[in-house]
């Protein structure tokens, strides 16, 4: 977001003669009493100039209070989340809290689809309409050059804005042709005012009017009607015929000119114009027309040879008329009209060598890296042909930008570089390893991006200190591939050399190297030394005013998770939450409401789970790392279960697994699938449990197991569920494996889940000793941290050894605690008693209850009313109650019974 052009969100200034056009104007009052308006002309015709008019006329001319938002567009402008920024702050110009949620979502780290965007700025615009009724406002949006966006992102966007549209939100197109909008349908439904070249078109009045502001001689009417008749009311040829003639004598010659055959009355105009210059303001005016937009350092930088300061240059070019176009109100940043730009750089490639024109974009390229304009030096390095000076601008600012969770610029810059330029840039490398691990959790992905970077820096000769960090770099990302193993040894000699080399200018890897260090110390049972490491690198200073220590907070916090202190995990997700807010780190914050999500549900505090995990989705579709939010998924999956919702416990797990296959994350894949199948266990789905089970138990017991869970725990609870002497007995040796497995790694918190199916086992194989034994275990490790899930969500068998365990020893407070949790769980399902009508439905609720009726998902419901799936789900939930049931088929039932749906008895 701070990377954002603001002069393409202010209304550009306009120089020279003006003509005034009352008619146009008054056409375009009318603006806001419609939906839309299009203004669709040819280049030339005057759209740009006559909104300008129209802006600065406004305040005098309409009556409604009227915010404005002005926003130039470009084909940069095609990706729907670029649109969208520019767009939001268009409109936060004039209304500072326009579309909060929609902003959360593109400051984020991962790239939302456009599906969940759309519905979001869909849903904020409806609220911002609302709240102008409220003001009796209006707010118009003027998005001028629409043509150049490339694709239909945008045009489907606005096409579901339009499907009900605001009334007192308007639109206004400035656009070449037509585009590619529902305009037929609008304009049966009176939504769409539309002005096109024959309205703009100059009349024979304002064509002599014209004439006699910007070239004061005596014009003849015969004079005019032959300009009228050559350039049809254009409005850039009008200006550049003033251009041509000074005196009369010119204007005769003119005259005469155009009374000759011309292809293109354009080119033949550019030409005169072009010609009249003195040949160095020639030479320059092609220069510049390399670049988008220019001030007076670019004009110096760019024109090496300028007589004269940049200043004094774009005042001749100001004076001359010459189809400049002012991009702010200070008058330091300038473009030339699309038109003439196009031409002049026709003109370049006809005129100057490749070579040249490779010269002038590389000094482009110079003057914006040395501004810090990265995004834009980047596209003249490329013109220019250099991409090893490419490359080394994302070396040079690629570690601002992991430091600050900025992925999706970082992602943006890499995806302009050919993927067969990658394997010759280490720095390149390493970028996409670290977004590829934090964005998509793809871990062989990583390992191979890894590899391929230590090739190439041995392929390399850098400078000793530039090499030895990214030797250190690639041993931070090594060091988190050994852990995963786990071998710890390995870890805490690359994380070691890590910390040694790197500096806290390389935040991210620094902070992965010292947590994996840490995490290490955990695995060979010196936590008090891990601990100690990853609180040394939450009080290490940060550069550049990067003041949050969120890595580390979070690092720590998922070590409290494996040493089973969800207390102490839960007050350093909290701390995590503050630091991510203050700092803007989206990243950090899904982490951070993921950490309390879980600790809060394992303690049974199932509101605070709901309620954090959903957050960690970032309405309606997550932002940040897929590896928090899968695991919030999960979370909400299972607190949906213990509510009595199963179908929607199955619908979470439908979308993280959906998410999971788009990022193509095998290892998330895994924990969704293995979750599936737990899942249809507890609902009694045992089918589609041991269909899981059959491809997954050979796997060998392996990792670290850091997760809010693992498969490796699905595959004893399936054995146990088939109930046979064999089964037994191959439950009871895969949890024997799995302890010797987790008690290596000192993993408390999985060895809770291991002995209390421990317990399970031997009460089913008939030894209640063993079981009593199994149980004890499972108790004395969960107690400090209070977790009480983990023995409910064992259900009645549990139950049952948890109450042995509370009459042969007394009870103390936490096996109280955990009682009345089992006997909560236990509570018949409430319901409205179904002799009286259920509570009236809304008229929303009642839209999604007919499509509930015709089994559409959630996603399909948001789409087609145009609203998030989470909103979908609060609906949804609403209807449940009124209804008093807690599934779709239930909801489905009752509502007909009481004749509720269209076509009900």
């Amino acid at each position: 977001m701070n990377l954002l052009l603001y002069t393409k969100i202010q209304v550009p200034k306009t120089f020279g003669a003006l003509l005034e056009r009352p008619r146009l104007l008054t056409l375009l009052d009318q603006c806001i009493q419609v939906p839309v308006t299009l203004l669709a002309a040819p280049a030339g015709f005057g759209k740009t100039t006559l909104l300008c008019q129209w802006v600065r006329a406004a305040p005098g001319r309409v009556r409604a209070p009227t915010h404005i938002a002005w926003l130039s567009l470009d084909q940069g402008d095609s990706a729907l989340d670029t649109f969208l920024a520019y767009c939001i702050a268009a409109m936060r110009a004039s209304l500072p809290n326009a579309c909060d949620e929609t902003l959360r979502l593109l400051a984020g780290s991962q790239i939302p689809s456009d599906e969940a965007l759309t519905i979001s700025f869909v849903n904020e615009i409806a609220a911002l309409d609302q709240e102008l009724q409220a003001g009796a406002g209006h707010l118009v949006l003027l998005l001028d050059d629409y043509q150049d966006l490339a694709g239909d992102a945008v045009n489907q966007l606005i096409a579901a804005w339009m499907k009900h549209p605001p009334a007192r939100l308007h639109l206004v197109l400035g656009c070449r042709h037509d585009p590619a909008l529902p305009f037929a349908r609008w304009r049966a439904q009176n939504q769409t005012l539309e002005l096109r070249s024959q309205a703009l078109r100059l009349t024979h009045a304002e064509i002599a009017a014209y004439l006699e502001r910007a070239v004061p001689i005596e014009w003849s009417d015969a004079q005019i009607t032959l300009f009228e008749a050559k350039t049809e009311g254009w409005a850039a040829g009008l200006q550049l015929i003033a251009l041509a003639v000074r005196e009369q004598s010119e204007a005769q010659r003119l005259v005469a000119e155009l009374n000759t055959p011309q292809s293109h009355i354009a080119n033949y105009l550019f030409q005169e114009v072009l010609a009249r210059q003195p040949q160095e303001l020639q030479t320059n005016l092609l220069r510049l027309s390399i670049l988008d937009r220019f001030n007076a350092e670019l004009c110096e930088t760019v024109c090496a040879d300028l007589t004269e300061p940049g200043t004094t240059f774009l005042a001749r070019l100001l004076q001359a008329n010459l189809f400049v176009v002012g991009l702010d109100d200070e008058g330091r940043w300038f473009r030339f009209h699309q038109l003439f730009q196009q031409l002049l750089q026709f003109q370049l490639k006809q005129h100057v060598s490749a070579a040249e024109r490779a010269q002038l974009h590389a000094r482009a390229l110079d003057w914006f890296a040395a501004h810090s304009d990265i995004e834009t030096a980047l596209t003249h390095a490329f013109a220019a042909g250099e991409i090893g000076r490419a490359a080394e601008l994302v070396a040079q600012h690629r570690q601002r930008l992991m430091n600050q969770e900025q992925w999706q610029q970082l992602a943006a810059w890499l995806a302009k570089f050919p993927n067969d330029v990658l394997p010759c840039y280490p720095d390149l490398l390493l970028a996409k390893a670290w977004y590829t691990r934090t964005i998509h959790f793809d871990l062989a992905a990583t390992s191979a991006l890894t590899q391929q970077a230590a090739d190439a820096l041995a392929g390399h000769t850098f400078p000793p200190q530039r090499a030895a960090e990214l030797a250190a770099e690639i041993d931070a990302l090594r060091s988190i591939e050994a852990y995963r193993i786990p071998d710890a040894d390995r870890v805490i000699a690359l994380a070691s050399h890590a910390v040694q080399v790197l500096s806290n200018a390389h935040y991210l890897a620094y902070q992965y190297a010292y947590l994996q260090l840490a995490a290490a110390y955990q695995l060979k049972g010196d936590l008090a030394r891990g601990l100690s490491l990853i609180r040394q690198a939450q009080t290490q200073e940060i550069l550049d005013g990067f003041a949050t220590h969120s890595r580390a907070v979070g690092g720590e916090a998922m070590m409290q998770w494996m040493a089973g202190n969800l207390t102490a995990m839960r007050a350093l997700g909290k701390r995590l939450l503050t630091h991510a807010e203050q700092s803007g780190l989206h990243d950090s914050l899904t982490w951070g409401r993921y950490f309390v999500a879980a600790a809060s549900y394992m303690q049974n505090d199932l509101d605070a789970a709901e309620w954090n995990a959903a957050q960690a989705l970032n309405d309606p579709n997550p932002a940040g790392s897929f590896r928090p939010t899968i695991d919030s998924i999960l979370i909400l999956a299972l607190v949906y279960q213990a509510q009595k919702m199963p179908e929607r416990a199955r619908e979470a797990l439908d979308e993280a697994l959906g998410w999971a296959v788009e990022k193509n994350s095998a290892t998330l894949q895994e924990i969704v699938q293995a979750f599936q199948a737990e899942l249809a266990l507890r609902q009694g789905d045992f089918a589609l449990a041991k269909r899981w089970y059959l491809t997954a138990h050979a796997l060998p017991i392996a990792g670290s197991m850091a997760n809010f869970t693992s498969p490796f725990l699905t595959i004893p609870k399936i054995l146990l569920a088939q109930n046979t002497v064999t089964s037994r007995q191959q439950a009871l040796a895969f949890l024997e494996t799995l302890e010797t497995h987790l008690t290596a790694q000192h993993n408390v918190r999985f060895l809770i889940d291991t002995f209390a199916l421990q317990a399970l086992t031997h009460e089913a194989r008939g030894d209640a000793a063993a079981a009593r034994a199994a149980l004890e275990r499972a108790l004395t490790l969960a107690e400090p941290g209070r977790f009480v899930r983990v023995f409910v969500d064992l259900g009645a068998p549990m139950a049952k050894l948890i109450q042995q365990r509370a009459h042969t020893r007394a009870a103390n407070d936490y096996l109280r605690e955990i009682l009345r949790a089992f006997q909560d769980s236990a509570q018949p399902e409430t319901r409205q008693n179904q002799d009286s009508p259920p509570e009236k439905l809304t008229g929303r609720e009642q839209a999604v209850l007919e499509l509930l009726a015709q089994r559409l998902s959630n996603k399909e419901i948001a789409r087609e009313l145009v609203i998030s799936p989470l909103t979908v789900k609060t609906h949804t939930d609403n209807i449940y109650q009124k209804l008093g049931v807690n599934s779709r088929q239930e909801a489905v039932r009752v509502a007909r019974a009481y004749g509720l749906l269209n076509g009900s008895a």
